[in-house]
Formats: structure tokens, C-alpha cells, sequence
């Protein structure tokens, strides 16, 4: 007495669905309210903001010098005066800073707009 491969399936199909009724009858199954997936996709959200800035930090970490080095090797200190340079690593140094004070800034000021 073999089996059909179809009399088999729907006994696995049956098993599978009893199983499931009493998964559903020992945990009910409620959605969550719009509020928690609003608070999951703002955190969401700022995780990958936090990602995407230390990510931009360590590229122009990388490329700041090594473009200052290529520049530096192409033309050498002696063609340019010192103090532009020191001109360029001092605006910088006081640029940078205040670039990301101000974008915090705007980051906190957000939310105070749209409520």
C-alpha cells in the first residue's frame, strides 16, 4: 500500500494548519499601534543619520590628506608661500567645527517645526 504524493500533501497540509490554529490560540496576534512604528522608524531613521555622518567623518578624514600630500608633492612647499597654507589648515580646523555645531543645530530645531 503505497501512498499518492497527494494524499500526503494534504496531510501535511493539515498537520500545518492545525499546528498554526494552535500557535494562534496559545499567541494572539494584535498589530501594534501606529505610534510604536512611528517611534521604531524614527530611531531607524537616526541610526542610519548617525552611520552616514561617521561615514562622511572618515572619508574626509582619509581624503583631506592624502589630496594636501598629492598637492604638496606636486608643487612642494617652495612654490607656495607657508602662510597660505596655514591659512587653509586654520580655516579649516575652524570651519569643520562649525559646519557640524550648526547642523546639530538645525537637527534640533526639526522637530520644534513640525508639531
Amino acid at each position: 500500500m503505497t501512498r499518492s504524493g497527494r494524499e500526503t500533501e494534504d496531510e501535511i497540509n493539515l498537520a500545518l494548519k492545525q499546528a498554526w490554529d494552535d500557535l494562534e490560540a496559545v499567541y494572539p496576534v494584535a498589530p501594534a499601534r501606529p505610534e510604536v512604528w512611528n517611534t521604531l522608524v524614527r530611531e531607524r531613521r537616526k541610526t542610519v543619520r548617525r552611520k552616514l555622518w561617521r561615514e562622511l567623518i572618515l572619508f574626509w578624514a582619509v581624503a583631506l590628506p592624502v589630496v594636501t600630500g598629492l598637492m604638496l608633492l606636486g608643487r612642494g612647499l617652495s612654490g607656495i608661500p607657508v602662510a597660505f597654507w596655514a591659512f587653509q589648515v586654520l580655516s579649516a580646523g575652524i570651519g569643520i567645527p562649525v559646519l557640524f555645531s550648526e547642523i546639530r543645530g538645525a537637527r534640533r530645531k526639526e522637530p520644534d517645526a513640525y508639531e
